[in-house]
């Protein structure tokens, strides 16, 4: 007489089977967030691209594209060259005019999509600040090291940037100072490379 098959090991196959398929479907759906994540993820690099070409364009087009370097890896913009006379958070003409331009693209940027956060980032050269700078009227900023003057440059563009934009959009726009500790001239510290200002695209 043939061993008759226990309710157990049936019971055992069915819950074994459930879990099999419970796995599948957890799978399948962090399949789909993260096909979601990337594809989010690669919008809004498409965003900041069309965005940036449109940047590089009318900077062309004024003859001061030279101004500006556009990262499409970090979703940055890079103003360096002749953006401040050394020790001074005074934005030079050429830039300034740079800045004007840049800031429409960047306000509708902001108006269009709540979860874009801009950041403007100020460098300094190396060399350091050897007593404190009080005179404002001569180098728009009063500071007492590289930090702090990087700091007020960074707020010296953030100005331009924002202009009359109201709170829930100039909230969005924020600085930092990192004063000379990233350099992008490590071999010549003191050059006028390092003294620039950054602003870089990102989302919530």
């Amino acid at each position: 007489m043939k061993d008759k098959p226990s309710e157990w090991i049936s019971i055992s196959d069915l819950m074994a089977g459930i879990m099999a398929v419970i796995m599948l479907l957890l799978i399948m759906s962090e399949l789909k967030q993260q096909a979601m994540k990337y594809k989010l993820q690669y919008e809004r690099k498409q965003k900041v691209m069309q965005v940036f070409e449109v940047m590089n364009t009318k900077l062309q087009k004024l003859d001061i594209a030279n101004l500006a370097t556009f990262d499409t890896v970090s979703n940055k913009i890079i103003f360096k060259d002749a953006i401040f006379e050394k020790g001074s958070a005074k934005l030079t003409e050429p830039i300034k005019k740079a800045f004007s331009e840049v800031k429409y693209y960047i306000v509708d940027l902001l108006k269009k999509d709540s979860t874009v956060v801009i950041s403007v980032d100020g460098h300094t050269d190396d060399d350091p600040v050897k007593s404190i700078v009080t005179d404002y009227n001569k180098y728009g900023a009063v500071y007492d090291d590289n930090y702090t003057l990087s700091a007020a440059r960074a707020r010296e563009a953030r100005k331009i940037l924002i202009g009359d934009l109201p709170k829930e959009l100039s909230d969005r726009v924020i600085v930092a100072g990192y004063g000379s500790t990233r350099l992008l001239d490590k071999n010549n510290p003191l050059s006028a490379v390092n003294r620039r200002v950054e602003i870089s695209i990102n989302f919530k």
